[in-house]
């Protein structure tokens, strides 16, 4: 009987150290959790700024990726090139001016991302 006893209380110990780790584990998986939401609260709040300050300055303004995909717009660049919320990802090259005889929309906005330098 002492030998059983003895053996149930070595496996009983050994149930403990698997126990404290993953209570270990799962606070420190609440805390990252708890990080990430706070950043993702202070990306958002950074983002929302960004857009009313944007969309406050009523200069048009096309933001694009390294394939020249819109990303994202102003209010004052969708009255000059007819842009609408379902353009964000197409290509620029698929957007029509509504400047009369301006052409050079896709150079002018790779000419930009290649120099840095604003086209007026």
């Amino acid at each position: 009987m002492q030998s059983v006893n003895e053996e149930l209380q070595s496996t009983n110990e050994n149930w403990k150290h698997p126990r404290k780790s993953c209570s270990r584990s799962t606070r420190n998986w609440a805390l990252s959790n708890t990080e990430l939401q706070t950043k993702v609260l202070d990306l958002s709040r950074a983002n929302n700024d960004m857009n009313n300050l944007l969309a406050g300055t009523g200069i048009g303004t096309v933001f694009v990726d390294h394939q020249l995909r819109i990303m994202r717009f102003t209010p004052a660049a969708s009255a000059i090139i007819n842009l609408i919320l379902s353009d964000v990802g197409r290509p620029v090259s698929h957007i029509a001016s509504n400047l009369v005889g301006y052409d050079r929309l896709v150079t002018d906005v790779q000419a930009v991302l290649n120099t840095l330098t604003p086209k007026s």
